[in-house]
């Protein structure tokens, strides 16, 4: 995660990431462990394969987005979700990021995931267990159209106990990002 106001490099999920802004454009190289770097132009990222990841400058409705979003999730799980927050790119004013509304949801007990996920999967979530050094947790993503098998997700929500590993790295990492921009 990078901020829109400067150069900077970042370590992303196992890539190395230099992007800059100029002239109100991003230019971002991305590089993988393997040597196939990818150039981000405008608001696309481009490649000599078919996968695309797009970029975009903050936009304040994603606050809004995720308002709605968690009162759904809460709605929808009956009192199963105990606490959703805000995390991701998407969660961070002035940040450069993909367009995807991240939460975290939080559980009381591990044992009530399974409750919250089977909710939040009727609202037209797709689920998957996430391999968290032995942590029960599941990712649940909304995808723009259910019919595509490769389509980007406009959310995604990670499903997770309240206190786990998962859920205090998520928020601090969160905090770090909106109290240092640069």
């Amino acid at each position: 995660m990078v901020s829109s106001r400067t150069d900077s490099n970042a370590f992303i999920f196992g890539t190395i990431a230099r992007v800059v802004l100029k002239e109100n454009k991003i230019k971002a190289t991305i590089t993988y462990p393997s040597p196939n770097p990818l150039i981000f132009h405008g608001s696309v990222m481009t490649n000599q394969g078919s996968s695309t990841v797009r970029l975009m400058h903050y936009d304040p409705k994603w606050r809004q987005e995720f308002s709605q979003t968690k009162s759904s999730l809460l709605s929808a799980c009956e009192g199963w979700l105990s606490e959703v927050e805000h995390i991701g790119g998407t969660a961070i004013p002035g940040m450069i990021s993909q367009p995807t509304i991240d939460l975290l949801a939080g559980v009381k007990s591990g044992r009530e995931i399974d409750q919250a996920a089977c909710r939040i999967e009727g609202l037209n979530f797709l689920s998957a267990d996430l391999d968290i050094s032995s942590q029960k947790a599941m990712i649940l993503t909304k995808p723009r159209r259910l019919l595509d098998d490769q389509n980007e997700a406009t959310h995604r929500v990670f499903l997770t106990q309240i206190g786990s590993v998962l859920w205090r790295t998520s928020l601090a990492v969160r905090d770090y990002m909106r109290r240092s921009p640069e």
